[in-house]
């Protein structure tokens, strides 16, 4: 993180157990999360616990972006990613990324996402093509806000 950037980590979303990874930090105007679930971590934990945050995230007035990789092909159909998608828009996030995020030979999944609640219009995010891992990476752009002055135009 920039040295400059005031931030604080978020003890009540930062957790470290098995089947879970997740790191919160916040802004002023701004949450910033990572998860990750390995592909062996518990389903329902996940989904529980996931839900609990996005449900208190919903409240707050700040922009949010969780990104990360959950290790649940959402391109899959299921009851179970059914309902993992409609937690996200039930408490008003949305995906941005929508393309396979993991490609092999012989699949094409998307195990990653970019979850926030900004306006999608107001929201750059997608995925890079590079061989660096087994997963692309993924990116977010959210401009930053910037108040502009009027000053009252004086003539004589």
């Amino acid at each position: 993180m920039k040295e400059s950037l005031l931030y604080e980590v978020v003890p009540e979303y930062t957790v470290m157990i098995s089947g879970i990874e997740w790191l919160f930090i916040a802004t002023n105007a701004h949450v910033l999360g990572v998860i990750y679930r390995p592909p062996s971590g518990p389903l329902e934990l996940f989904y529980d616990a996931f839900n609990a945050i996005l449900e208190d995230l919903s409240t707050t007035k700040k922009q949010v972006v969780v990104m990360g990789d959950i290790n649940i092909n959402l391109l899959q159909v299921s009851s179970l990613n059914t309902e993992f998608l409609n937690t996200v828009h039930v408490n008003g996030f949305t995906n941005l990324i929508d393309i396979p995020t993991r490609i092999t030979s012989h699949s094409e999944t998307l195990l990653d996402l970019c979850l926030t609640n900004c306006e999608k219009e107001d929201t750059m995010a997608g995925v890079f093509t590079s061989d660096i891992s087994d997963h692309l990476p993924l990116f977010c752009f959210i401009p930053r806000l910037i108040e502009h002055k009027t000053h009252a135009l004086c003539s004589t």
